[in-house]
């Protein structure tokens, strides 16, 4: 049996960078779908929460013809808003980090809006797995922006919830994010 490594100072020294580096997928891909959505351009919308109210808003424009993709999209913006405030917190008020120890695990903290907040290496972990997948989601829900007389349909409920952790059956559920 191999014996657990502990996590290292450089690795959760990469946190932050880790976090970026998929946001930026996701801010990216937000953007081709608003430019795609409006003939190249993506618009003045600046900021992760912006690029993704604006994406959110087009699908809804869709939904008496694609009603299952406005559902979608709109859960998905409902459950990127925890995730956004955790990488805003890092990104803007990171209070420091750990490497484990033989007493306490790899720790990352920061403050948001006025709270201390904190995670762990596995938390952390969890939630970039989530995160690595929103990007491909975003792109599969706007085919209708994108191709509107495709007739593409989208895999149904049970796949999205499996594949990409939406959490549809309850209205109310944004996601569970670490802090």
């Amino acid at each position: 049996m191999a014996t657990p490594t502990r996590i290292s100072w450089d690795q959760i020294n990469g946190v932050p960078a880790s976090l970026l580096r998929l946001w930026v997928g996701i801010e990216a891909e937000a953007q081709r779908i608003i430019g795609v959505a409006n003939g190249a351009e993506a618009g003045c919308e600046h900021g992760a929460r912006a690029l993704l109210r604006r994406w959110n808003y087009l699908l809804q424009a869709t939904a008496d013809q694609r009603p299952w993709e406005a559902e979608l999209a709109r859960r998905l913006h409902a459950q990127l808003q925890p995730a956004i405030d955790l990488r805003n917190g890092i990104c803007h008020g990171l209070a420091g980090m750990h490497a484990e120890t033989a007493d306490a695990p790899a720790v990352i903290r920061w403050r948001l809006k006025g709270r201390a907040c904190e995670a762990t290496w596995d938390e952390i972990q969890a939630h970039f797995a989530w995160l690595s997948k929103v990007a491909g989601a975003m792109g599969m829900i706007s085919h209708a922006i994108e191709r509107p007389a495709s007739g593409q349909s989208l895999p149904g409920r049970d796949w999205w919830v499996v594949e990409y952790g939406l959490h549809l059956d309850d209205p109310a559920s944004p996601g569970s994010v670490p802090g």
